[in-house]
C-alpha cells in the first residue's frame, strides 16, 4: 500500500485514508440458531440446497472524475456462490465523500408481502465534503434474480440530465437524516440491533465517542443524538478507529483505541447505560484500525473476535468464548504460519491497512478484508491465509454507465458554454444597445440645445432690436428750409 498523502485543508492523522467496510449474509437465509465455525467444528455442516452466500465490500478511494477533484468515493464489490467476485451492475455508493472519509456499512431483510424475506436493505455511512455524516442505500430483491434499486436506466445524455450515483442519498432534515458534524478524523462503526434500531457511533469535536439512533423500530421514526455519550472526552484517541458488535437484543459493545493506545470498551443494553467493559491490555499500532466480529449472543457459547494489525500489517485476533473461559491469551500474528512476538516496526510511518471483518452465515468462518497492496485481500480464520481476488472489480455495466455519465456530463458542459456564451453575447449586444442609445440621447440633446438658442436668438423682442439701429436727428432732418 502507498503512502497516502492527505491535502492541507483536511487533517488526517496518521491514519490511512483508504478505509473499508463489509457485510454478508446468505439466502434464504437462516433461521436464528447456535453456530460454530466450521473449522472448529468436529463434523462438516451440510450445504443447505439452493442456498447462496453473498458478501459485499465497500471501500473509499480518491475520485477519478473531472467534476469531483479532490473528493472520495465509496464503491461496491460483490461476491455469491453463483458468480463469484464481481462488481454490480452500479459499484458507485457514493461520489461525495469528503478526503479520507470513514465507511460503515449495515444490512438486513426485509419481511417481503408472502411473510418471508426476499429484499436485502443496504446501508452505507460515510462523511460528505461538507463534514457532515451521510447515508445512502440500496435495496436488492431476490425474486429468484436480484434486482437492484439503482438498475434504473440511465438517462439519455441528450436529455442533459445530471447523473447520480445509483444509491438513494437520505435528504438532511429533521424527519430524515440529522446535520451531524463529527470532529474531522473521526472514524464510523454502525449495528443494527435486534429491537430494530440503528446505531451509527462517530467521534465529536471534543473527543468523545457518540451515537445517532433510529428510532423505534417505527417507519418514520426520526433519528435522534443518544442521552448518554459512549465514551467520555479525554478518554478515547484522537481519530481513534472504531468497531461496534450488537447481539442478545439490545447488547452493544463499541471497542476503540484510548489515550495511551491501549484497546478500551464500552457496553449498553436495554437495562445498563453505556459503561467501560475489560478487554485485554492489547497495545494497538499507533496506525492500525479496527474491526470486531461476534455470535452466539445470550448462551453458553457466545464467541467475539477482534481485529488488528502489526506494524507490519499482520493480522492480529483477540479472541473471546465464553464457553473456554473468556478472552483467549495474546500470542502471535493470525495471518502468519511463523508465531512470534509482535513485528518490529518497519513501515516507515505509512499509514496500516483498513480492516474489515464479516462472518459468512452457511460456514459460520470469519473473513477479514485488508488492503496492504492496491487490491483488498481476504484472510479467511480456518486456512489462517490471504487470498487476493482482484477486488476491487468493474462490470461492463457500470463501466457502460460511466461512460454515459461522462458523455452526459460533456454535454451539459457543452450546454452551459453554450448558454453562457449566449449570455456573454446577450450582455455585450446590451451593452453596446445602450452605449448607442446613450450617445444618440446625448447627440440629440445636444441637436435640442442648439436649436433652443436659434430659436430664443429669433424670437428676441423689436425694442431689443432697434436699440442695435442708428437714431435719426428731428432738428436737422425735419425743419423746414429758410427763405431768403
Amino acid at each position: 500500500m502507498s503512502p497516502d498523502a492527505s491535502p492541507t485543508a483536511v487533517d488526517v492523522a496518521a491514519y490511512t485514508t483508504l478505509h473499508l467496510a463489509a457485510t454478508s449474509f446468505v439466502y434464504p437465509p437462516n433461521a436464528p440458531d447456535i453456530r460454530h465455525c466450521a473449522c472448529k467444528s468436529t463434523t462438516i455442516a451440510e450445504a443447505t440446497p439452493e442456498q447462496s452466500k453473498h458478501v459485499r465490500v465497500y471501500h473509499t478511494e480518491p475520485s477519478v472524475f473531472a467534476y469531483n477533484q479532490g473528493s472520495y468515493v465509496i464503491r461496491e464489490t460483490r461476491f455469491s456462490t453463483e458468480r463469484g467476485w464481481h462488481a454490480p451492475s452500479d459499484d458507485l455508493v457514493a461520489d461525495d465523500a469528503i478526503f479520507g472519509s470513514p465507511v460503515a456499512s449495515i444490512g438486513w431483510w426485509v419481511i417481503g408481502d408472502q411473510g418471508s424475506p426476499k429484499i436485502w436493505q443496504s446501508r452505507v455511512y460515510y462523511i460528505d465534503n461538507t463534514g457532515k455524516l451521510r447515508e445512502r442505500t440500496n435495496w436488492s430483491e431476490f425474486t429468484p434474480e436480484v434486482k437492484e434499486t439503482f438498475d434504473e436506466p440511465l438517462p439519455d445524455p441528450g436529455s442533459l440530465v445530471p447523473p447520480v450515483p445509483g444509491w438513494t442519498l437520505t435528504p438532511i432534515s429533521e424527519s430524515a437524516f440529522p446535520a451531524i458534524t463529527p470532529l474531522p478524523t473521526s472514524k464510523l462503526a454502525a449495528v443494527k440491533t435486534e429491537d430494530n434500531k440503528i446505531h451509527i457511533f462517530y467521534q465529536a469535536i471534543d473527543g468523545s465517542i457518540e451515537e445517532l439512533i433510529w428510532g423505534s423500530g417505527l417507519p418514520n421514526a426520526p433519528w435522534v443524538v443518544g442521552e448518554t455519550k459512549v465514551v467520555g472526552a479525554g478518554k478515547a484517541k484522537q481519530g481513534t478507529p472504531l468497531a461496534a458488535i450488537t447481539g442478545g437484543w439490545t447488547e452493544v459493545r463499541v471497542f476503540y483505541v484510548g489515550t495511551t493506545d491501549l484497546l478500551s470498551a464500552s457496553y449498553t443494553d436495554e437495562h445498563v447505560q453505556w459503561q467501560p467493559v475489560d478487554v485485554p491490555p492489547y497495545s494497538v499500532s499507533p496506525t492500525a484500525m479496527l474491526t470486531a466480529v461476534a455470535w452466539n449472543y445470550a448462551s453458553p457459547y457466545f464467541e467475539m473476535r477482534i481485529y488488528s494489525t502489526d506494524d507490519k500489517d499482520e493480522l492480529y485476533e483477540i479472541s473471546y468464548s465464553r464457553s473456554s473461559g473468556g478472552w483467549a491469551p495474546l500470542l502471535h500474528s493470525v495471518s502468519t504460519p511463523d508465531p512470534g512476538a509482535f513485528s518490529p516496526a518497519s513501515r516507515s510511518g505509512v499509514p496500516l491497512s483498513a480492516v474489515a471483518g464479516v462472518i459468512v452465515d452457511d460456514s459460520w468462518v470469519t473473513k477479514v478484508y485488508f488492503h496492504p497492496r492496491r487490491v483488498i485481500g481476504e484472510w479467511d480464520l480456518c486456512t489462517k491465509a490471504a487470498t487476493f481476488n482482484g477486488v476491487p472489480k468493474q462490470s461492463e455495466a457500470a463501466a457502460a454507465k460511466r461512460r454515459t455519465e461522462e458523455e452526459t456530463r460533456k454535454k451539459i458542459k457543452e450546454e452551459e458554454d453554450r448558454r453562457a456564451e449566449e449570455e456573454r453575447a446577450r450582455q455585450e449586444a446590451e451593452r453596446k444597445a445602450k452605449e448607442e442609445e446613450e450617445a444618440r440621447k446625448a447627440e440629440e440633446e445636444a441637436r435640442k440645445a442648439k436649436e433652443e438658442e436659434e430659436r430664443k436668438a429669433n424670437e428676441l423682442p423689436n425694442d431689443v432690436v432697434n436699440t442695435r439701429q442708428p437714431h435719426c436727428h428731428r432738428g436737422k432732418l425735419g425743419r423746414k428750409p429758410r427763405n431768403h
